[in-house]
């Protein structure tokens, strides 16, 4: 019972205690100018924490949604660019250009990325309904990813350019020597470019694009940078490269269609 005694008589003091240092700060806050102001800062500056922390937080909910607007705006602003681009081209002869020449450009997104094996693979959450079809290339606005393998309503596989089956022609942005390049098979960053002459001045660091030579792709997409170069049997280079895309975190990509692809390749295959 002693114990109990005890107890209730700390709690009351403790309680005593708090109240009279309420009140001794109340009185300060009321008869004291500048320990007013001072008090009212400091709520003041604790309002403005939590503000700052409320906003943060309201910006963060609101990525997914922003990160959607803006990848819409990319597709369309891709989609003007080459338009105007095949039309000044096509200058000469614009009357008689197909209405839809020259590329176009599809957002989508990736769910699911294999990169763990020799066949890598992609799938992207856009399909048939929405314009996909087998053959369209793959790209980011930093490099290649594939190509469509196949399709659904509302889906499509991608042949990863991470896979053994793959290259692409590139070219050098110095002396504008183009060959095809693979992937290393090893790195998810590393690709090789081969067929360059030896006597081609290529040093490290030196950049490369799409070269264009393609239905699949359109020129001038940044690729990446050489790491090294050898020379095999004393006449062509084979160069290492150092890929800007990081298949590891792709999210947004474009699958982008060329409109002329079906003329061109009629007029391959007859060649």
């Amino acid at each position: 019972m002693y114990g109990n005694r005890s107890l209730i008589t700390t709690t009351i003091t403790a309680v005593l205690f708090i109240l009279l240092e309420v009140c001794s700060a109340l009185l300060i806050v009321n008869n004291g100018i500048i320990q007013r102001l001072k008090a009212v800062g400091y709520i003041h500056d604790v309002q403005s924490f939590f503000w700052e922390k409320e906003a943060d937080l309201t910006r963060f909910l609101s990525y997914k949604s922003d990160n959607q607007a803006l990848s819409e705006e990319n597709v369309r602003l891709k989609n003007i660019i080459s338009k105007y681009r095949y039309r000044a081209e096509k200058m000469d002869s614009i009357l008689f250009a197909p209405e839809n020449g020259g590329y176009f450009y599809i957002g989508a997104r990736v769910v699911r990325n294999v990169i763990n094996s020799q066949h890598n693979y992609l799938v992207l959450n856009k399909g048939e309904a929405d314009g996909v079809q087998k053959g369209m290339g793959v790209v980011t606005p930093i490099g290649v990813v594939g190509i469509v393998e196949n399709t659904t309503k509302n889906y499509c596989t991608v042949i990863s350019f991470l896979n053994s089956s793959q290259n692409v022609s590139v070219k050098l942005t110095g002396s504008g020597m183009f060959g095809p390049m693979s992937w290393d098979g090893i790195s998810t960053s590393g690709s090789i470019l081969r067929g360059i002459p030896a006597y081609v001045e290529v040093a490290a660091g030196d950049s490369l694009v799409t070269s264009g030579y393609s239905v699949i792709y359109p020129p001038e997409i940044p690729v990446g940078t050489v790491r090294n170069t050898t020379v095999a049997d004393g006449l062509v280079q084979n160069i290492e490269i150092d890929l800007f895309e990081d298949f590891r975190s792709l999210h947004d990509v474009y699958v982008v269609g060329n409109g002329n692809s079906e003329e061109l390749n009629q007029l391959l295959k007859n060649e």
